[in-house]
């Protein structure tokens, strides 16, 4: 990690120093856990992945056919409970993006 910023203002000022010094687009990555009591059991996840795998290259699939196939298998394989834990992922980026852009917006 090279930085660590703890308020959405705080993004919201690095952001508006890359606009300040313009040049090549540039990105900011923001990561954002998900609370602890909204995560997936690590030993469920690791276990159930671990046969999503297996039974991808069983069943021979590859490609963009990769990622439907594991995240089905996920949703299945802990009762919807990676579902739940994506789904608490997004809804907690959206609430955090937004709160950035508002920083950001406000302060332009």
């Amino acid at each position: 990690m090279d930085w660590r910023l703890d308020t959405p203002a705080q993004a919201a000022e690095v952001m508006r120093a890359q606009d300040a010094v313009g040049g090549p687009e540039s990105a900011l990555i923001v990561a954002h856990p998900v609370p602890e009591e909204e995560q997936l059991d690590p030993g469920l996840h690791a276990r159930v992945l671990d046969e999503a795998l297996r039974a991808c290259e069983a069943e021979g699939v590859t490609g963009q056919a990769v990622t439907p196939f594991l995240l089905d298998h996920l949703v299945r394989g802990t009762d919807g409970a990676s579902l739940a834990a994506n789904l608490a992922a997004v809804r907690g980026n959206v609430r955090l993006a937004a709160r950035i852009a508002a920083s950001w917006a406000g302060g332009a």
